[in-house]
Formats: structure tokens, C-alpha cells, sequence
């Protein structure tokens, strides 16, 4: 399965619309997420790719309801699904996680607490003009500031954040759920393999190689909302992207030498140094820029995306 994956590299918390009405930032998203997905179709085409499924992905925290107030009122957020499913129901081959919408329900939980509202931080994905799948982030890391407090309490997520789609089995964290490697220990729990695609959406938080939770040989694909590094060119010294697209596979050595009698139990106990993260360049070209990676197997002398807005970071991968 060849995945075609755009990123949108927009800061988050804050972000500039954070402060702007819902309907503006509805807006903001569409006019982004048309002017991508029709790009990327396009390309898609030219280069003769036609049996690629393409992922539109953006960080954490995109929408929220302030710079004072994370969490918005569940009208807000309808409004947004609403719109995120128009633009999935006229671009069905693309599936689209619009970062993370942070919202309030009144409910039975949160009279528990002596709170009106239940607030959420979750990351839903669309297909088909629908939901396919809903993540909401299991880590408390101050969700809700402390003009919310009072009304509100946070209801982490429980759910594994695994779902299959187009034969692919993805897996899915929001970004304190990485640092506490809430998929990769869902899933040694329940006894189950690896992901094929990771999937990271966050504020900021670094690759941990302990913590991907795919197979040897699969992705980690993960949006961050303050990588400010070029995802299309190498990263020298290091302290390297986090955003973009990362191959994990699994060794029979320790990085940085050493033996263990018991492989496996050494894997278990030190799994980060059994870990390669191998990093994608983009293949985004753009003026001025360094030559983007070729898409392999093509003789076209041009045979990168082009012409994509300098926030948007383009890849192109196999899941076997």
C-alpha cells in the first residue's frame, strides 16, 4: 500500500486564530485543507500514482477555544465535524485528522465532581465524509487552564487507539500519551502486534524510539505543533525534527555496543536501544529549497510534488 502523507506544519497553543470566532477558523481550515488535498490529487494524477491513499494530518491543539479557555462549548465542536466531513465527503480517498478539537459536554461524569461540564481532547478521523474513528488523549497535561477548572473536569480516554483502515492497521496518541507510551503499552497488555502506522498528534513532544508502537519495518508518522526544523532537508547534530515520517526497525545489536545474554529479555527491558528510526525526506519541492527526495521507480526528471505552500511537507511511503 503506497500512502501519500501532507502535513500541515502550523503552530499550535497558541495558534493565531486561537481568539478568532469558530466560523473563522472553520474557514481557515478549509481554504488549507481544499487548496492541499485538490494539490496533492493533482500531483497524485500527473504522476501516475493513482492507487496511493493520502493522509491530510495537523497537530494538536488546532482547534481550541482561546488563548484563555482551551476547551469549547460542543456546538463549537459540532461545527467543526460538520465542516471536516463536507470537505471528506467530496475528497473520499483522503483521510483527514484535523489535529485535535479540545470541547465540553454536560454529563453525568462531571456532576460527580461537582462540575457542569466533562471536557475532551480528541482527535478524530474522517473518511468518506464520516468519523471512522474517534482517540481521545488519555494523559492529563493541563488540558484545561485555570479559568475552566471550575466548571469543567477532564475525562481521559481509555480506549486503545488502534483502527484499520484501507487493510492498514494504524495506531494513534496524542502527545503526553507518547512520552508515556500509552499504544505501545496498550498493546503488549492485550497481547497484540504492532501497528503498521503510528500516528502522533501533538503540541510538542520528541520521538521516543522505546515508545513507537509499530512492527519492525513500519511508520511512525507524527504532526507536532513547534517543530520549526525543515522536514524536507537533513537534520545535522542532534536535535532533529520531529515532525514528519520515520521507519522503525527492530535489531539484533544494542546501539552503542554491549551484550545481553538473553536477547529478548534485554529487548523487553531496553527496548530503546533495539530501535532504529530511520528518517523520510519530504518530497516536497520548492523554489530555492534542497532538491526533494524522487519518488522511487519514476525516469521523470521532475518527479517530486511540486508546488505545495512552504507549511505544507508532502511524503511519500509503503506500508508492505
Amino acid at each position: 500500500m503506497q500512502l501519500i502523507i501532507a502535513f500541515w506544519r502550523v503552530v499550535t497553543l497558541p495558534c493565531n486564530w486561537d481568539d478568532q470566532p469558530i466560523g473563522t477558523k472553520i474557514v481557515g481550515y478549509r481554504e488549507k485543507a481544499i487548496r492541499v488535498i485538490n494539490r496533492m490529487e493533482a500531483e497524485r494524477n500527473r504522476l501516475g500514482l493513482g492507487g496511493a491513499k493520502m493522509i491530510f494530518i495537523a497537530p494538536e491543539h488546532l482547534f481550541r477555544r482561546s488563548t484563555s479557555r482551551n476547551a469549547m462549548p460542543e456546538g463549537d465542536k459540532a461545527q467543526v465535524i460538520a465542516a471536516v466531513k463536507q470537505i471528506s465527503s467530496n475528497h473520499p480517498d483522503v483521510m483527514m485528522i484535523p489535529g485535535t478539537i479540545v470541547w465540553l459536554e454536560e454529563s453525568r461524569f462531571a456532576k460527580m465532581f461537582n462540575r457542569k461540564f466533562e471536557a475532551r481532547n480528541s482527535a478524530f478521523v474522517f473518511l468518506h465524509g464520516d468519523v471512522i474513528f474517534q482517540y481521545n488523549k488519555h494523559s492529563n497535561a493541563d488540558e484545561l487552564l485555570d479559568a475552566e477548572k471550575a466548571e469543567a473536569v477532564l475525562k481521559p480516554g481509555q480506549k486503545l487507539g488502534v483502527f484499520k483502515c484501507w487493510d492498514v492497521r494504524f495506531g494513534i496518541e496524542i502527545c503526553f500519551d507518547h512520552t508515556h507510551a500509552t499504544l505501545y503499552k496498550q498493546l503488549q497488555k492485550k497481547g497484540k502486534d504492532g501497528v503498521d502506522v503510528h500516528l502522533v498528534v501533538s503540541s510538542t513532544v520528541p520521538n521516543l524510539r522505546s515508545n513507537v508502537a509499530t512492527r519492525s519495518g513500519g511508520l511512525l508518522v507524527h504532526a507536532d505543533g513547534q517543530d520549526f526544523r525543515d522536514s524536507h532537508t537533513p537534520q545535522p547534530g542532534t536535535q532533529g525534527a520531529k515532525g514528519g515520517v520515520w521507519q522503525m526497525q527492530e535489531r539484533d545489536t544494542p546501539l552503542g555496543g554491549g551484550h545481553f545474554d538473553d536477547l529478548a529479555k534485554a529487548k523487553k527491558e531496553n527496548r530503546g536501544r533495539f530501535i532504529d528510526l530511520n528518517r523520510r525526506l519530504s518530497v516536497t519541492a520548492r523554489p530555492g529549497a534542497a532538491p526533494a527526495a524522487p519518488f522511487p521507480g519514476l525516469d521523470d526528471d521532475d518527479d517530486s510534488f511540486r508546488g505545495f505552500d512552504d507549511d505544507v511537507s508532502v511524503y511519500n511511503v509503503t506500508v508492505s
